[in-house]
């Protein structure tokens, strides 16, 4: 049986950004060769990723019709008029996937070609992206600079503004549904890469920055490689870096604190990863029993997600009887045309599914325990729960919040999560290469939908009842006002326990 996995971790493998228009802002080195590819093959390519996502996708038409995404991809088709460098047809094919509202949906360049981006310098400056199209510095690459800092709001890049380059990547970037938070994670995370596909491949950078006094200044950076970042060590970072630390808890994968008064016991669940992930979770809510915890908050900010049934574990802790977690699981094809699955996993499909009426394929069971129902925990927890989350809660963490909220187990405190309410489409990918440019794309084909009920506003994340989002200069003044709001409402729910 596979244990399956989904996690904003595989996106970082292949990029899901891209270019409209290769080197029109270009400055400072010039970008390494790109592949120029005809216009008749650059049409072949896409109409092979169309073919491929209606055979293989499994929920192309989640969120939208094939006739909204023929009429779209069309439009990007009919846009090739002549020859294109590759990264221009990875922008058509970006857009593709950023149409089927599949934050896992993920397009990249070939092998060779992404090695060679990761050797060249850069953007410099890691960022996030509040206030819908704002950025803000949370550590500067590279190895000496110490004007811009931390906190510090980007106003230009290369003399671009940056609501401009918002709005010029967000075709590129995927999302699950319509989750604006999501997509906002998924930029800021990627933000480099994305620069240099989409708006400048050059390697020297002209910055307009406002301070945190609110001063504007001008700054001149160079580009920093891949492996220059992994190894800077600036000290300008080095404040912002001990305090989100600080309010990011304790190292471990799973870890329970109690602060205060220890009424409210704080399970922090960084990912849904690791072989000793049900063996901790029994540890920390032991040791939360022993304790006496009469509610408990369950952080969830920054879970990218993980593996299927450990999410299923955890909800199985907090539910008062059986439940469900998926409501079923479809697949559009069992044997992808363009690639070759193992043998093992041909088996696995052939073993574990059954004829959907609808057309394609229905997991069973035997495939993906989590289609069946669910038993909750020996002793799980009875008290009140509160859940933070935010944009970057993805994947299996968004099932777990958006069970949770099916099941009226919890008050949800911060920002709607990244992943989407009613399922996502992940689990297991074909890769498929594009035949002219070699454009990998990763399909997945697991259509998760999950056993909550109909929200009244489809394509959208759990929605938070308090929403205190996380912003920079909160950390920066060692601040967590999500936390605290969720405390507060735990211990008012724990006052009011018999």
């Amino acid at each position: 049986m596979p244990r399956l996995r989904r996690s904003t971790a595989t996106l970082a493998a292949l990029t899901i950004i891209a270019v409209a228009r290769v080197g029109a802002q270009s400055s400072g080195d010039p970008a390494p060769g790109l592949q120029v590819i005809s216009q008749a093959d650059a049409r072949a390519d896409l109409d092979a990723l169309r073919a491929a996502i209606f055979e293989s996708h499994g929920a192309p038409f989640r969120w939208t019709t094939r006739a909204d995404l023929e009429r779209r991809w069309d439009a990007y088709r009919a846009e090739i008029t002549g020859p294109v460098t590759e990264l221009v047809l990875l922008a058509a094919a970006s857009r593709m996937m950023t149409d089927l509202g599949d934050g896992h949906a993920r397009a990249g360049t070939d092998s060779a070609t992404s090695r060679r981006i990761g050797e060249r310098p850069l953007f410099p400056l890691r960022v996030r992206i509040e206030y819908g199209n704002r950025m803000f510095v949370v550590r500067n690459d590279t190895p000496a600079d110490t004007e811009i800092r931390p906190g510090s709001e980007l106003l230009s890049i290369n003399g671009r503004r940056v609501r401009d380059l918002v709005a010029l990547f967000t075709p590129m970037t995927t999302l699950d549904g319509a989750i604006t938070t999501g997509r906002a994670a998924a930029m800021s995370r990627n933000l480099p890469r994305l620069y240099y596909h989409f708006a400048d491949q050059g390697s020297t950078f002209d910055l307009v920055v406002r301070d945190s006094s609110g001063r504007e200044r001008r700054a001149r950076l160079d580009g920093v490689t891949d492996a220059a970042r992994t190894t800077n060590a600036n000290p300008v970072n080095d404040a912002y870096a001990a305090q989100a630390a600080r309010l990011d808890g304790a190292k471990e994968n799973i870890s329970v604190r109690f602060p205060g008064d220890g009424q409210v016991a704080v399970l922090r669940v960084h990912g849904f990863f690791g072989e000793r992930f049900v063996a901790e979770l029994d540890s920390v809510f032991a040791v939360a029993r022993e304790h006496g915890a009469r509610a408990m908050v369950l952080d969830l900010r920054g879970n990218g997600g993980g593996v299927d049934m450990d999410g299923a574990n955890l909800v199985g802790r907090f539910a008062r009887g059986p439940f469900r977690y998926f409501d079923h699981i479809h697949i559009n094809t069992l044997r992808p045309s363009y690639t070759t699955l193992p043998s093992k996993t041909y088996a696995e499909l052939d073993a574990g599914t059954r004829p959907d009426p609808a057309g394609g394929w229905l997991v069973q069971p035997v495939l993906h325990p989590g289609v069946a129902e669910q038993s909750p925990a020996a002793q799980p927890f009875g008290g009140p729960l509160v859940v933070l989350e935010d944009g970057y809660t993805f994947s299996t963490a968004a099932d777990v919040t958006g069970t949770l909220r099916g099941l009226g187990r919890a008050t949800f405190v911060g920002e709607e999560s990244g992943g989407a309410y009613e399922g996502n489409t992940s689990g297991s990918s074909a890769l498929l290469y594009l035949p002219h440019s070699g454009i990998r794309v990763a399909m997945q084909m697991y259509g998760y939908v999950n056993a909550a009920p109909k929200p009244r506003t489809p394509a959208r994340g759990t929605l938070a009842d308090v929403e205190v989002p996380m912003h920079v200069a909160d950390v920066l003044r060692g601040a967590d006002p999500g936390m605290d709001r969720a405390l507060v409402i735990a211990r008012e729910q724990a006052a009011k326990q018999p």
